[in-house]
Order: C-alpha cells, then structure tokens, then sequence
C-alpha cells in the first residue's frame, strides 16, 4: 500500500505492507512529528501521536519479526518531484533501512549461535 508521509519539507511517500509497518517508518523518520495518510486520504497518524496500538515487549517482537518489511518501507521512499528542502528525508529513510537490515544480520547470527 501506498502511503504519504506529511512533513513540512517535500512531499515524499512510502510504500508499507501494513499500516502498522508504515506508522513505524513515519515515527523514525519524524521523531513522531511527521504524520501519516493512507492511499485513500485517511489520516492514521497525528502530530505526536504515533498511532500504534501495540507497545512496548508486543511491539519490540513485532519490529523484530518484520525487520525486512521495515527496511524495504524506508527504502521505498520517493518523492513527489525533486527534493527541495535542506532536510533530506530520503537520505534519513536510506540509513534507517541500512540500520535494519544490519540488526536483522544480527539477530540471525545471534538465533544461529543459539541453535
């Protein structure tokens, strides 16, 4: 599904397999400041108000069993156009999906040295 992160830089969207993976991405990205509309025009996130309905150890497994869906949201990230603002959200986006697929290496290197 497609979804667009509202900021006040470029207009950028994503690309999530749930609502709940692209909630997450929003929050990285905007240290819960951006929101976040469906490709319906539905608002599912509000300014500091995440949205996501599960919590602390439930939404930890949850990051961890959905890593390479998180990864694969950050990098879908396009823009509407070129960017033009100073604040690179792609550049942002980049990294956090490069940070969640080291941590999958980890946790599966980790679940290997466990077996």
């Amino acid at each position: 599904m497609k979804y667009e992160i509202i900021n006040p830089s470029d207009k950028v969207y994503i690309t999530a397999k749930d609502d709940l993976i692209a909630k997450i991405v929003c929050y990285y990205l905007g240290n819960g400041t951006y929101m976040l509309k469906n490709d319906k025009g539905e608002l599912l996130t509000g300014f500091l108000d995440p949205n996501i309905d599960i919590e602390g150890k439930e939404l930890e497994k949850y990051i961890v069993s959905h890593v390479n869906d998180i990864a694969e949201a950050f990098d879908s990230l396009t823009y509407e156009g070129e960017r033009t603002s100073m604040n690179n959200i792609g550049k942002s986006a980049y990294a956090y999906a490069a940070a969640f697929r080291a941590a999958a290496k980890h946790w599966e290197s980790e679940d290997n040295d466990n077996a």
